[in-house]
């Protein structure tokens, strides 16, 4: 039985084999095997695991002395790479291109054919593929927290402002300063979103829109652009890289 496991800047994911069920947990980078013991120790013992990493080489570490010490697994740490399952990587040093995107784009090209693939997490990045598996390339922007915790850090004033309840809905315009920060940042991911798939649309008509990441929630309701949410897709990718 494998287990498969998506660890992100914040939180990590994993699934086991044919399971449906995934687990999520935020995690600390200075207690990460802690973290790992509350929340792994009563699972079954995999027969392998593969692991797509973004949170750095101290993570794996822990990682694989944690699986090392209670499994006596060594994890398989999947690197990107100038091609797999039907993908060709469009990066010009392919090991450089993110893992997380890499196999994001892979399950989702499996699914859809061409694709525009928007990872709305800590960074959103965008990538699109064409019917051919070709990788275009992609970019990188800032999350919504991420946006807001810079603002709030670069600018004096309303970083003294005390924050407010979060957004239940969200409206044409905010009369709070934290509300306005975080509307602000709602309305420029939503832009980014719609503007490049409408320029990608015009190369690629058959493009496909799928947003992943834990922040798609918050923007789904002001999208006005048809798109698919998978929120799994490199715990799914992972499945598939594991079965070539």
């Amino acid at each position: 039985m494998k287990l498969f496991v998506d660890i992100g800047n914040s939180c990590a994911k994993w699934q086991f084999e044919q399971d449906n069920i995934q687990q999520v947990c935020a995690y600390q980078s200075e207690n990460f095997n802690a973290n790992l013991t509350a929340v792994w120790q009563n699972l079954p013992r995999p027969t392998e695991i593969w692991v797509a990493n973004v949170a750095g080489v101290a993570i794996a570490e822990q990682l694989s002395a944690w699986t090392q010490q209670h499994w006596q697994l060594t994890p398989q740490f999947v690197r990107s790479r100038a091609y797999a399952a039907g993908v060709y990587n469009g990066y010009i040093q392919p090991e450089i291109l993110g893992v997380d995107r890499w196999l994001a784009i892979i399950a989702a090209y499996q699914q859809d054919g061409a694709v525009c693939v928007i990872d709305c997490g800590t960074a959103v990045t965008v990538d699109i593929v064409d019917a051919q598996g070709q990788h275009q390339g992609g970019m990188i922007s800032a999350g919504l927290e991420t946006t807001r915790k810079a603002l709030l850090k670069a600018t004096y004033a309303l970083g003294k402002i005390p924050p407010q309840t979060d957004l239940k809905t969200a409206p044409l315009a905010a009369t709070e300063t934290h509300q306005g920060i975080m509307l602000g940042s709602l309305y420029a991911l939503v832009g980014l979103i719609e503007t490049v798939f409408q320029r990608v649309q015009v190369q690629h008509p058959s493009c496909k829109l799928v947003l992943t990441g834990g922040s798609v929630p918050e923007i789904e309701n002001l999208l006005s652009v048809p798109y698919q949410y998978q929120p799994n897709l490199v715990l799914q990718g992972l499945t598939i890289i594991s079965g070539e």
